[in-house]
């Protein structure tokens, strides 16, 4: 089965072998964005844009587009380099339904297991064509790609840690787990989403920041021919896997007794996308209890989320989250009359969608052309008209892309970066280096205090 997301529409589909006016991705100065010149883009033409800039940035390190990105080239870094063939990158996943998702997220579209292959392709940029394997085949997926902007790269496949033997495995503990906190340089925190994994062949890390101010590469200063200064959020990154990942790791932290019942009652129930229940004991309720607890100890909560344990608590589990992404929507017009990207999570609709699996993504349009809007320091609550909502602006990174001159090595600290919390040093400070060891007993039951 295969249906478009909601972030692109059928007749932006269509209008994908139309010629299109690139490079108005990246932020200009402050004096090209006196409402339109009549110069800009379409609507459709400048969401397609957007897509294909999203592509680039899901295969590489780059997140803030470059002028004139559509003639640059950039290098791949999703997932591992095959041993022998580098123009082959593998990417470690436990099942074809999870291979399909990613695809999906990879080009803006819904498929699952059913889909047995798909051809995309973008002008502009170029194809990405899907292919369904099986565990019994050498992959579960294949994606032949031809993209202008990636040279070196000519196909994705989507292995398990069998099919693909010795390529991608990371040995030994990783230094991060769910729910640790880092600073960078500029001063924002960090929260891992997903971290290294050896058993389940994870070799980075990613990571969601909920902080401001927002830096000035993520501003984007609109003045409308109504005069008033828009500063609006973009280069936010896209990451919908992680996106999803954050809003269950919450979720799990707050109801660690449902969300492991509901995952072990149905089989169709991914846990954080691509994680096997195999290796339950290593994230299970006595984990999530303990990150709660140093949550709240180290006030993380009310720090990072802006909100009490008991308030986050409350709207997970009723109205859901929100998280804008991404950025902005089309910009131009009288006044700023576009909106922001969002993901709404919802958990409890039924088989295959509880703990916070169930999203839609949504674009949030209001006219605004009488109201100036300010996202700089603080979330501008005013363009959804609430704000007693669980609500976040994030930026994702990878832990190579947090790391200083992207030097990453996962079994040590983020360089450039300050641990904030860290459950392994939080817990387990008589560990060698403050580790635990994946070798030992695994955290099972309670350990005395």
């Amino acid at each position: 089965m295969m249906r478009t997301k909601n972030l692109i529409t059928p007749l932006m589909m269509a209008a994908m072998a139309a010629s299109l006016c690139w490079g108005t991705i990246s932020c200009k100065s402050d004096d090209d964005n006196n409402g339109n010149n009549g110069n800009e883009p379409t609507e459709a033409q400048y969401e397609q844009q957007q897509l294909g800039w999203d592509i680039i940035t899901q295969l590489s390190d780059e997140r803030t587009a470059p002028a004139d990105w559509e003639n640059k080239t950039f290098e791949p870094t999703i997932g591992v380099a095959k041993d022998d063939d580098p123009y082959t990158r593998i990417v470690m996943t436990n099942d074809v339904a999870t291979a399909a998702t990613r695809y999906g997220d990879l080009v803006g579209l819904e498929i699952d297991e059913s889909t047995a292959g798909y051809q995309f392709s973008l002008d502009g940029i170029g194809s990405l064509n899907y292919q369904r394997g099986s565990e019994n085949d050498q992959y579960l997926a294949q994606v032949s790609v031809d993209i202008k902007q990636m040279p070196h790269l000519k196909k994705i496949l989507y292995q398990t840690e069998k099919q693909a033997g010795l390529n991608a495995s990371l040995t030994g503990t990783a230094y991060y787990r769910f729910g640790d906190v880092v600073q960078d340089e500029f001063g924002s925190y960090w929260i891992c989403v997903r971290p290294s994994f050896s058993l389940e062949g994870k070799g980075d890390s990613h990571w969601m920041s909920t902080s401001f101010p927002l830096p000035e590469e993520n501003i984007y200063h609109y003045k409308g021919s109504n005069t008033f200064d828009y500063y609006l959020p973009t280069g936010l990154g896209k990451s919908t896997e992680h996106m999803q990942n954050m809003v269950e790791m919450l979720y799990a932290m707050l109801y660690p007794d449902r969300w492991m019942h509901t995952l072990m009652s149905s089989p169709k129930l991914p846990m954080f996308h691509d994680f096997s229940t195999k290796r339950m004991k290593y994230h299970n309720i006595y984990f999530w209890q303990r990150v709660d607890k140093a949550w709240q100890e180290q006030k993380l909560y009310d720090n990072l989320l802006d909100m009490t344990r008991e308030n986050a608590a409350y709207y997970i589990s009723s109205k859901g989250v929100d998280i804008v992404y991404r950025g902005y929507t089309w910009p131009y017009g009288s006044g700023w009359n576009g909106g922001v990207y969002y993901a709404h999570y919802q958990d409890g609709k039924g088989d295959g969608m509880n703990n916070m699996h169930s999203v839609d993504y949504l674009t949030m349009k209001r006219d605004l052309s009488t109201l100036p809007l300010d996202f700089r320091n603080h979330f501008d609550y005013r363009i959804f008209g609430e704000k007693e909502l669980f609500r976040f602006l994030v930026r994702y990174k990878t832990g190579k892309q947090l790391s200083k001159n992207k030097v990453y090595n996962p079994k040590t600290s983020i360089n450039g970066c300050k641990d904030i919390y860290v459950y392994n040093k939080y817990y387990y400070q008589d560990a060698p280096n403050g580790i635990y060891d994946l070798n030992s007993e695994p955290e099972e039951t309670p350990k005395p205090e």
